[in-house]
């Protein structure tokens, strides 16, 4: 008795794994949103990445057939068909939901998985030769443009895997010593270009550990660089070419700061009604001129035309444009500086147009005027 209700424990068992393990086979959690593919199909920039995701997916679920139309539909069985066609429409609702919405409506009137699978791959499949040229043309177009070290070697690795995928070797049955040493050779030459690639597109904030790099002997692997980097990016302390002192120049307060940079002076002359404000900036104090003043200035300066209708842009030192003013014209100024700043045009009160066309501009020029 219990030897018998052993042998039917053992084989109630034995049947359910081969349920279990049967195509057919639905588990009781499976249902239209248990597949997970992150990314929808949009077109065929991203139908390779997409394929793979969904490949995946299914195979999880032992449903990779239904695409691939090798598990066919049973002719005699009712019991059978009908579990296939739940199967089947199963396969075509995760497909659906894995692509965009104008893509899920052209495929949603069709019969079975591998059809919809057929159809896509039609539609959305480039063929390997451009593939391969656009792929192989992004190795060496990809540049790190201000990003880390891990996102810039993240985009590069993507394209190398997706590559890697498209050149499908032919299985070696027989591996002798010879074999091994030309699969070795050849494995180190594709490892060094796609450090050169890896490195090309580095920015020359790098360009001493790039060097370092090419020195060493072996090269080094893209994996081994990346990380090297990666530690001297963190000891450097990262940031944006945008963020740059070094490149959009020092604060006020920085050690580095210069106090000789060479400044722009912007002029815009008008014909209408404008009350000009002219302030020099030096540090945290504010030293203002009256119109008057600003105007025998400006008749000091180099190339400047009162009549001009455009603005006028000089890119000069403060030092060069000082030294062009006359000694007449510097003892005018000074007896002008001398002079008391009315209330009208002290900058202590807002200047404030009564109409439209009165407006007022701040214009740097500079700190100080030498003497002769």
């Amino acid at each position: 008795m219990s030897s018998s209700s052993a042998s039917t424990e053992t084989a109630g068992m034995m049947n359910k794994q081969m349920l279990i393990q049967n195509t057919l086979f639905l588990h009781p959690s499976d249902g239209p949103g248990t597949l997970m593919v992150t990314e929808k199909l949009i077109g065929a920039q991203n139908y390779r990445s997409w394929r793979r995701s969904v490949e995946i997916a299914l195979s999880t679920k032992r449903k990779l057939g239904f695409i691939r139309g090798t598990v066919p539909r049973s002719m005699d069985d009712a019991n059978l068909q009908e579990q296939w066609d739940t199967c089947n429409n199963l396969v075509i609702i995760w497909l659906m939901n894995s692509v965009s919405e104008s893509i899920g409506k052209s495929i949603m009137f069709m019969g079975t998985a591998h059809a919809i699978w057929l159809q896509l791959e039609t539609r959305f499949a480039l063929s390997n030769g451009f593939h391969k040229y656009k792929l192989n043309k992004e190795t060496y177009g990809i540049m790190q443009s201000g990003r880390s070290i891990s996102e810039y070697y993240t985009n590069m690795k993507c394209v190398w895997e997706e590559l890697d995928s498209m050149n499908e070797l032919p299985r070696i049955v027989n591996i002798t010593q010879e074999v091994v040493v030309f699969l070795n050779a050849l494995n180190t030459q594709k490892e060094e270009q796609r450090l050169f690639q890896f490195l090309n597109g580095l920015d020359d904030y790098f360009s001493s550990q790039r060097s370092q790099l090419l020195l060493d002997t072996p090269l080094p692997s893209v994996e081994s660089a990346c990380s090297l980097l990666q530690q001297e990016e963190s000891q450097r302390g990262w940031h944006p070419p945008e963020k740059c002192w070094e490149k959009i120049g020092y604060p006020v307060w920085h050690y580095k700061y210069k106090q000789g940079q060479k400044g722009k002076v912007v002029v815009k002359n008008c014909n209408g009604n404008v009350r000009r404000t002219v302030a020099v900036v030096e540090n945290s104090s504010h030293v203002v001129f009256t119109s008057k003043q600003f105007e025998q200035l400006m008749k000091s300066l180099p190339h400047f035309n009162q009549n001009a209708q455009e603005p006028t842009e000089m890119d000069h030192p403060f030092g060069e444009a000082n030294s062009t003013l006359e000694p007449h014209n510097l003892a005018e100024l000074e007896q002008s500086a001398s002079e008391p700043v009315s209330s009208h045009d002290s900058p202590s009160h807002e200047q404030t147009a009564n109409d439209n066309d009165e407006q007022s501009e701040e214009i740097p020029v500079a700190p100080s005027i030498p003497e002769f």
